[in-house]
């Protein structure tokens, strides 16, 4: 209990967390958009906004 702590280790980890969390949304939208330019070659393709991850983590 009585450890301090390491204030640059605290920022490597923050700063890793958020280069992860960029990495993780940027893949998912690259996948978003390959299926949808999938679906548009098949020809079977209708418009529907996304709505966006962020709105999820809001509080009802």
């Amino acid at each position: 209990m009585g450890d301090k702590i390491n204030p640059l280790n605290l920022s490597r980890t923050l700063g890793l967390a958020f280069v992860t969390i960029d990495a993780l949304a940027l893949l998912s939208a690259t996948i978003s958009r390959h299926q949808d330019l999938q679906r548009i070659e098949r020809g079977n393709f209708t418009y529907a906004s996304h709505q966006s991850l962020s709105l999820w983590w809001q509080l009802p």
